[in-house]
């Protein structure tokens, strides 16, 4: 994700996100203020694949950018939060460390093409950090180091304003740091991760 503004001076775009499990699910629709102006939550109980995944965003996407409420321009973004681990140079989803039928999913690609709009991934702690510089309580700060803890930890860091993602997608990515040589076995296989 790029803190570039839009040209655009009329439209709309939407979020999506996609929980580490799959199992949360949120689309909204905002105006280019930020406004939010519709939402749909789908918590599941169930851990699903990764089709069922993307046929409840598509369900939910419709339901978010029906034609009756893109009355003052059309939409003009996307923008896409993923619980897991992220290649936003390629617009690749590496892993979902709880969830399967993850691993190197082109999701961007398949969304541009689904959607026909312009799509950012990113990870969603990222998103998050990026969030908190533009309008939260980083507001009018340059460098913020963001941690998000829920079924997992997360991190993500903003240098100079913008999203520092380090050469192989994966800075800030706090939670699989290994703290304790054969400690306990993390949800990635792993052992000793935070």
């Amino acid at each position: 994700m790029t803190t570039d503004k839009l040209l655009a001076t009329q439209g709309y775009v939407v979020g999506v996100e996609i929980s580490g499990s799959g199992s949360h699910l949120s689309v909204a629709l905002a105006d280019l203020n930020g406004t939010l102006l519709y939402k749909a939550r789908h918590p599941l109980e169930y851990v699903p694949d990764s089709e069922t995944v993307l046929r409840l965003v598509d369900d939910m996407f419709a339901e978010v950018a029906a034609p009756g409420r893109l009355q003052d321009g059309r939409l003009l973004r996307v923008g896409v939060a993923v619980g897991g681990l992220v290649d936003t140079t390629h617009g690749v989803v590496r892993t979902l460390h709880h969830a399967h039928g993850w691993d190197n999913f082109p999701l961007q690609e398949y969304l541009e093409e689904k959607l026909d709009v312009p799509c950012i991934i990113d990870n969603n702690a990222n998103a998050v950090a990026l969030a908190e510089v533009q309008c939260g309580a980083g507001a009018g700060e340059r460098d913020v180091l963001y941690v998000g803890l829920g079924r997992g930890i997360g991190g993500g860091m903003v240098l100079d304003g913008k999203i520092y993602h380090g050469a192989t997608c994966l800075a800030g990515e706090i939670g699989h740091i290994l703290v304790k040589e054969n400690g306990p076995k993390c949800s990635c296989g792993g052992f000793g991760h935070l």
